[in-house]
């Protein structure tokens, strides 16, 4: 009646909301929302409630208040106003994902929306855009790990006869230092939590495949395996466990949703195709799923925007999906981009992909259209990331910092025709090259960040002349690096594999730690990982952990 006649017809029932509004109390208002829901007064007792209730640590309370009043008049006149303070309720009351969805829609439909309550006035970018880009998960910036000043060998855990270690990269932080590894041994696949100070298993879980990865969420530990995900508490209990209908590659965790890639044959067309899934990452929960076609998924990044997928067929695309329900919102063709050979990079409300042959392409996270691009004559990129508001490219023939907004070149450094680099890590204020000329043991060296100018130079130290030192791995620490290297040396005539070393090297380039392990009938094979206070290490069919002993 009132869409037909108009709100004069409810004109006695929006006086009485009003005057039960101007009361001012919970009862009033509470009153004014069950009696007149479809007065605009009601609006306001609805956000006036739920603030209080919000207040008074009470946001499930909020929560079923709001959703109450919206189902009751889905037209309210500030709907979009409760909309929001249901998206705040909802992040108070951790179902963070579903208080991402909505803001990220409210965001979309009403930009220049605001919130009037308790009588002030806010933005919905200010109060909706920390929510809508998910705040801090698994794929966000970790502050690098802390080591102690002294270090030593604290356990050796062997492998079984014909097993094998995974050991992924490991998070930075959790309430218990462990080293998480996919086993196989005697009794198949397990997942162990090995207890960091000693190398026992604090719990085990047996699994059909082994980990590729894991992720630390709020729940506790997502390990990503090789057909699926499982998601384990620090008790070891699971949580949820799904098939992925194939290998996850890539994945991206973010404000509690999980998005990966699969890949499989259509035989209705005869082509290969990418399935894009997303799931809850606290509940397991599917929340929606596309496909493209594609031969492989290069990079998925979550973003205000949307999703971002790079995918690779005939030519490498970038796709933009919705984030609520995965529809296609954009595709464009980088046809005359070559071959990526690093992942791109979103930068504020931009995505930089920067192609094998230096060029950096620039397009709008919204739109996908180009916005700009420029040179950073760096060919064949390995490494790139975000350095304040600046880019750093690291490639085979240089590296540099460039800024951000127009491509100015803030330092640039080439390297020698015969060098080859073996190793790229970037500390809190340096990067760390590792390099090798030929008939040498190689090189670290450190270049600072801001000036691109050397800080030191760490020569690779080898026991003869003729010893052929490679670095396998290396990672960074917050005040140094730590490399990992295979020791080779001419036994009985001929070159072969002597065993294994591990150096701890400070900002400054000097040692804090120093191990070498003798293993010459050893399968070259090494694994690193770096946690707060703890270096866990494999070679040799064994996992070494390292750090202070009490």
């Amino acid at each position: 009646i009132i869409k037909r006649k108009g709100r004069d017809v409810y004109v006695g029932q929006e006086n009485r909301a009003n005057a039960l509004l101007q009361e001012g109390t919970p009862e009033a208002m509470r009153k004014c929302l069950r009696l007149y829901p479809l007065s605009n007064a009601s609006d306001t007792a609805a956000l006036e409630l739920a603030n209080s209730l919000m207040k008074a640590f009470a946001p499930e309370d909020a929560t079923t208040l709001l959703q109450v009043a919206l189902e009751e008049n889905p037209d309210r006149a500030r709907g979009a106003e409760l909309q929001a303070m249901l998206a705040l309720c909802y992040d108070a009351s951790g179902e963070r994902l579903r208080a991402r969805l909505l803001a990220a829609r409210l965001l979309r439909e009403n930009p220049e929306g605001k919130l009037n309550v308790d009588g002030a006035s806010r933005s919905f970018k200010d109060i909706l855009k920390p929510l809508a880009e998910g705040g801090e998960d698994g794929d966000a910036k970790e502050a690098l790990p802390r080591l102690p000043q002294q270090l030593t060998e604290l356990w050796a855990r062997r492998w079984d006869v014909g097993g094998f270690t995974r050991l992924p990269e490991q998070p930075v932080m959790a309430p218990i230092p462990r080293i998480y590894v996919g086993e196989r041994n005697r009794l198949g696949n397990q997942l162990l939590a090995l207890n960091a100070q000693d190398g026992t298993p604090d719990w085990s879980q047996e699994v059909a495949v082994t980990v590729t990865d894991l992720h630390r969420t709020r729940r506790g530990t997502l390990f990503v395996q090789g057909q699926g995900f499982a998601l384990y508490d620090d008790n070891g209990n699971e949580q949820w466990s799904l098939p992925s209908g194939g290998t996850p590659d890539p994945v991206s965790l973010r404000g509690g949703m999980l998005v990966f890639g699969t890949r499989y044959y259509y035989r209705g067309t005869e082509q290969y195709m990418v399935r894009i899934t997303a799931i809850d990452a606290d509940t397991g929960g599917e929340v929606w799923k596309t496909s493209l076609p594609a031969n492989s998924t290069r990079w998925i990044e979550q973003s205000p925007a949307g999703v971002l997928i790079m995918t690779t067929a005939d030519e490498t695309s970038l796709t933009l999906l919705n984030t609520e329900n995965g529809e296609v919102l954009k595709t464009v063709e980088l046809k005359s981009m070559g071959r990526v050979t690093v992942r791109p990079m979103v930068f504020d409300d931009r995505v930089m992909v920067v192609d094998r042959d230096g060029k950096m392409h620039v397009f709008s996270t919204e739109s996908l259209s180009p916005v700009s691009e420029f040179e950073t004559k760096i060919r064949f990129p390995t490494r790139f990331e975000r350095v304040g508001d600046d880019l750093l490219v690291v490639g085979l023939t240089g590296a540099g910092r460039f800024a951000a907004k127009d491509g100015k070149v803030v330092w640039r450094l080439d390297y020698d025709d015969n060098v080859v680099v073996t190793a790229q890590v970037v500390l809190d204020e340096a990067l760390v090259l590792a390099t090798r000329t030929p008939g040498s043991a190689g090189q670290i060296s450190g270049y600072d960040l801001e000036t691109g100018k050397p800080t030191f130079k760490y020569a690779i130290k080898r026991q003869n002349e003729s010893d052929r030192i490679d670095l396998q791995n290396a990672a960074a620490f917050k005040g140094g690096v730590v490399v990992a290297f295979s020791d080779n040396r001419i036994i009985s005539g001929r070159m072969q594999l002597w065993g294994f070393r591990m150096v701890v090297l400070n900002a400054d380039g000097s040692e804090r730690y120093s191990w070498e392990h003798e293993a010459d009938a050893s399968p070259l094979f090494m694994q690193l990982a770096v946690i707060d206070d703890y270096i866990a290490l494999t070679c040799d069919n064994t996992t070494f952990g390292f750090g202070h002993k009490d």
